[in-house]
């Protein structure tokens, strides 16, 4: 008889003693303990592998309506370019109020702060001061929450000027 554990003697002679419907109850108590605790892993996993989908197909969406903006800033009209803007802006503020955990805060807020500039921009040109400043200073207090940069006005309008240089 080889090595035991330490009251393997006992086990067994509990298992012989128990009835065969007492084994099959044990087996089936067993069963459905590993199939909840299997469903539960199974489910968090999904859970999981879902958010990073909904995470990766958001990120497509606002890049997409991020090139269509500046599409319409290289090829479209000044009005055009505002409508795309505030599209944009739209878009990523939706985004961000259901972003998933595991993604940076900046992951949206600094595009939506350069968008902003970008859309204070086009309001200055069209002689809207009042709500240039008013979009421009939303833009600077976002940069200012996620970013350790200069969230200056002037320098996120330097800035867009120069990304939009070299854009598409």
């Amino acid at each position: 008889m080889g090595i035991q554990p330490a009251g393997g003697r006992r086990l067994a002679g509990f298992v012989r003693r128990m009835t065969r419907t007492s084994q099959i109850l044990m087996f089936v108590a067993s069963g459905l303990g590993i199939a909840v605790i299997a469903g539960a892993v199974g489910f968090w996993m999904g859970a999981r592998a879902q958010a990073s989908a909904v995470a990766v197909s958001d990120i497509f969406i606002t890049a997409r309506q991020g090139v269509l903006a500046d599409f319409e800033r290289t090829n479209g009209t000044e009005a055009d370019y505002e409508a795309a803007l505030r599209k944009h802006i739209a878009l990523l503020k939706e985004i961000e109020s259901r972003r998933p955990p595991e993604l940076n805060a900046s992951t949206y807020s600094m595009d939506t702060a350069f968008s902003l500039i970008r859309l204070a921009g086009v309001l200055r040109k069209k002689g809207e001061a009042a709500a240039a400043e008013s979009f421009a200073l939303e833009g600077a207090a976002i940069c200012a929450k996620v970013s350790t940069r200069d969230c200056s006005v002037g320098a996120l309008t330097e800035l867009v000027a120069k990304l939009d240089k070299r854009s598409l």
